[in-house]
């Protein structure tokens, strides 16, 4: 069993271009997917002790293994884009936001009800959230955390739950990219207009800039934001379906040539 764990998790990380070997300079790479806990030895191999120890303290299987993929994947991704071999440092910044030492490079990571998404970002700093989808509005949340133009909107929006969640990813990803924590009110936020498909936020003061862009997941919603500018490209890797289809049984040689998925795609945002 141990053998057949590493044989697939070797096939999940290696498999020929599904991830790009480095970023360009504004350039931000996301993916997100289902967490499998089969993945777990695989994700556990690139943690600091720190975040072994962290591990543990997890009560519920799921809640360990969303854990450890998430915080995996990051350390995976930074030293695949950075060339590192060894364990990479990080520091805490002043409201609590992990980051890298007098680097350019960024990151972030969200996980939610057995889904996990994880952004990078070369000289910009990404935020990102994913919430697992809800068919009914909260009212009484919506009233505390909207702008008045997004409950305006809300108010005649036919799937309320849907664009409510939306709303909400949006704004978290928004302050995980500033950094300034959930102490941001935020209801102070919204959007401003739509540039290249990124949504500009703003504070209603005329303060700092957000873009983000939301991509719609089995189930889930997901949002990724960069602070203050928007990037000249988003590498998403659609990786929940990549792992479908290893989970079914097809190899890595198929899965790029049946025409329904690809690895991955630079989407131009200008």
């Amino acid at each position: 069993m141990r053998w057949l764990k590493w044989d697939r998790m070797i096939d999940f990380v290696s498999a020929s271009a599904a991830f790009p070997e480095t970023l360009n300079q504004n350039t931000v790479f996301c993916t997100a997917f289902a967490v499998d806990p089969i993945f777990d030895d695989l994700w556990a191999c690139f943690l600091s002790s720190e975040e072994t120890a962290n591990a543990e303290n997890f009560l519920r299987p799921s809640d360990k293994s969303a854990y450890l993929a998430a915080h995996g994947l990051v350390r995976f991704l930074l030293r695949r884009f950075l060339g590192v071999l060894g364990e990479i440092k990080f520091v805490i910044g002043n409201h609590g936001k992990p980051c890298l030492p007098n680097s350019t490079w960024s990151f972030n990571l969200s996980h939610s009800a057995g889904w996990v998404a994880v952004a990078v970002g070369n000289g910009l700093e990404v935020g990102i959230d994913v919430e697992v989808g809800f068919d009914r509005c909260h009212e009484r949340l919506a009233d505390f955390v909207l702008h008045q133009d997004e409950r305006d909107f809300l108010a005649n929006a036919t799937c309320k739950g849907a664009e409510f969640l939306k709303l909400w990813v949006s704004k978290e990803a928004v302050v995980k990219a500033w950094g300034t924590g959930m102490g941001m009110v935020f209801s102070r936020l919204a959007v401003e207009s739509m540039e290249n498909e990124w949504g500009r936020y703003s504070q209603n003061d005329g303060g700092r800039k957000a873009y983000v862009k939301h991509i719609t997941l089995p189930s889930a919603y997901l949002a990724i934001a960069v602070a203050d500018t928007p990037p000249s490209d988003l590498f998403y890797l659609p990786l929940h379906e990549f792992a479908s289809n290893l989970n079914s049984g097809m190899s890595k040689q198929n899965f790029g040539r049946t025409g329904g998925v690809c690895y991955g795609a630079n989407v131009k945002s200008n």
